[in-house]
């Protein structure tokens, strides 16, 4: 039965209708799209028998990877929340982060939604995201340079598309850094530790400045600037 439900859900067919309904699931429901893809990867990487290589989990040195993460993640924000953002809200409105309101100066929730940003978030998103639909997504493409550029690329929408809670600025915005998560994973294919710690590294950045409610100092100043 397990060589059966793996063959069957790493099947093409599957995995496009997986990912097509976790995207419609996640913008109409605000999230259980993602949950039901991850509980998928996790089940996939069960009928694997537990083989981590299948999405991108190899080994590598830790310290080296933690470092490459935490500068992609400082570049990340300075390029997208410092330089682009401003742009795309003042062309479709600010992003709104209200459903983290409760984590606002209250220390508590901070650290606990950090831990689980880090399950969910940081591992799980891309466990599912990257290391699963893309990769996937990618060999049905033909494994090839381009094939994984056009994976990204259609990742990255349905990444931005799971953020939908965040308004249509939200969604362009996450869309795009979903896109260059899946091309710094294109050149490090046996590397997915790199994203979870890259995702995780950018997450906790923008969580600490709303616990510290500052998340909106730097593009507010940007903002009335480029006006």
């Amino acid at each position: 039965m397990r060589r059966q439900i793996f063959k069957t859900i790493f099947h093409p067919v599957a995995i496009i209708s997986l990912i097509i309904i976790c995207s419609l699931l996640t913008y109409f429901t605000g999230g259980l799209g993602t949950i039901l893809g991850i509980i998928m990867a996790l089940i996939a990487l069960w009928a694997g028998k537990f083989n981590w290589s299948l999405f991108g989990f190899s080994k590598s040195n830790f310290l080296e990877t933690l470092s490459n993460a935490f500068i992609y993640a400082v570049l990340i924000y300075l390029l997208f929340d410092i330089i682009i953002q401003p742009f795309i809200e003042l062309a479709w409105g600010k992003i709104d982060v209200s459903s983290l309101d409760f984590i606002r100066g209250d220390i508590s929730r901070y650290l606990l939604f950090v831990i689980m940003m880090w399950a969910l978030a940081a591992f799980g998103e891309e466990l599912l995201y990257r290391g699963y639909f893309m990769k996937q997504m990618a060999h049905i493409l033909g494994d090839h340079k381009r094939a994984w550029i056009i994976a990204a690329a259609i990742i990255g929408l349905v990444f931005g598309l799971a953020h939908a809670y965040q308004g249509i600025s939200g969604i362009i915005s996450t869309g795009i850094i979903g896109f260059v998560f899946g091309l710094i994973f294109a050149k490090n294919q046996q590397n997915l530790l790199l994203l979870v710690l890259i995702h995780g590294i950018y997450d906790m950045i923008g969580l600490t400045l709303i616990y510290l409610d500052s998340e909106r100092v730097i593009i507010d100043h940007i903002i009335s600037l480029i006006r």
